[in-house]
């Protein structure tokens, strides 16, 4: 029994020796660099983000410069830790949106006000919160100074889901911080706030039905032979009350404002682009030749059918059914926009009967 007892004793002792947590002195640290406070003015004040964009979309991405190197110093009288640059939010004025996805797809990414649109802040890459470690100290570097150049936060606007026209506000969006950590010590080096306003406009042109008249002929004028046609006719989609396509801005490199030196910049703006497809409601008969069937009742001509093109400064391309044509919207003050098509009777067959040859063709519009 003494034995048992005496076996029993030791072991427990064992345990408690083992299970007991390593301890780690705290690191006296200061920082060496001035704090930055920053208010970064937003580079633009209107974006257009059209409907059919897909969620993800990176609308607006601008870049904010410290301009020069954070910095700290550490007296350690033992190399048993770790540094770290810690990338996080201060501030989160609104609630984290359900949607995930876009260029971070597991990164939280924020509502801002205007239904559609989400914001989050990145850095080196990686969204925050991140934390960033520095190089663990040797025996020789104990005392150490540890630097972070080009240090930078990166704000991001994205498209969530169903985009609402509203107004983004500075104020409403995450405030950034960068913090430098170590045992014992956290203090601030950087925060960010945002200032401005983004108008988000998004809204389609207005359109009605296109009715296009071919016009009468007479059966051995033009249509002589396969492959005859009469003259073209303009069958083109008119579009009225269109906004103004401002376009996103998803050139982060070049979109900065650096606290230093004050200096910004905006750069290349994404233009929006409005994309049309066409699909006959009859059968096909050359979709490489953009040549579509006539309805067939009792009173239908044969050995005819009809075909579409588009006119893009003069004749540019038979319409393939199916397929987008897309335009590149201008920001400008225009509120209209003509889609250039223009159609054609084609003989098909070595003989023509007279008779009605209509047809009808379902166009889409989509706007990116």
């Amino acid at each position: 029994m003494n034995n048992i007892q005496k076996f029993i004793g030791i072991f427990f002792i064992f345990l408690s020796l083992v299970m007991q947590p390593k301890m780690v002195e705290a690191v006296d640290c200061s920082r060496t660099s001035n704090f930055i406070d920053s208010q970064m003015p937003l580079a633009v004040n209107n974006l257009t983000v059209n409907p059919d964009m897909p969620n993800g979309t990176v609308i607006f991405k601008q870049n904010f410069l410290s301009g020069q190197t954070l910095s700290a110093y550490c007296n350690a009288s033992n190399i048993s830790y770790q540094a770290y640059i810690e990338h996080s939010y201060s501030s989160r004025p609104y609630s984290a949106s359900p949607w995930k996805g876009g260029p971070y797809p597991q990164a939280t990414i924020y509502q801002t006000g205007v239904p559609g649109i989400g914001v989050m802040m990145a850095a080196n890459n990686s969204p925050f919160p991140s934390d960033k470690k520095f190089k663990t100290p040797t025996q020789e570097n104990i005392n150490r100074d540890y630097r972070y150049n080009n240090s930078h936060i990166t704000l991001l606007l994205i498209k969530t889901g169903n985009v609402r026209p509203g107004t983004i506000r500075g104020m409403n969006l995450p405030t950034g911080i960068i913090r430098f950590k170590a045992p014992g010590t956290n203090f601030l080096w950087a925060r960010v706030k945002i200032q401005g306003t983004i108008n988000i406009v998004s809204q389609t042109c207005n359109v009605s039905n296109v009715n296009v008249p071919m016009g009468q002929h007479k059966i051995g004028d033009k249509l002589t032979t396969t492959g005859a046609t009469t003259d073209w006719v303009d069958a083109s989609i008119r579009l009225t009350n269109c906004p103004r396509f401002y376009g996103t801005l998803n050139d982060g490199n070049n979109t900065y404002y650096n606290y230093t030196t004050g200096a910004s910049n905006t750069g290349t703006y994404t233009k929006n682009i409005l994309g049309v497809s066409i699909s006959p409601n009859t059968s096909i008969i050359d979709n490489s030749q953009g040549i579509m069937s006539i309805k067939s009742t009792t009173n239908s001509a044969k050995g005819v059918a009809i075909q579409l093109a588009e006119f893009s400064n003069g004749f540019n391309q038979y319409i393939k059914f199916g397929n987008l044509l897309n335009y590149t919207l201008l920001n400008n003050n225009r509120t209209t926009f003509t889609i250039p098509l223009k159609a054609r009777y084609i003989q098909t067959e070595s003989k023509v009967t007279p008779g009605r040859a209509d047809a009808t063709a379902t166009f889409t519009l989509t706007y990116k």
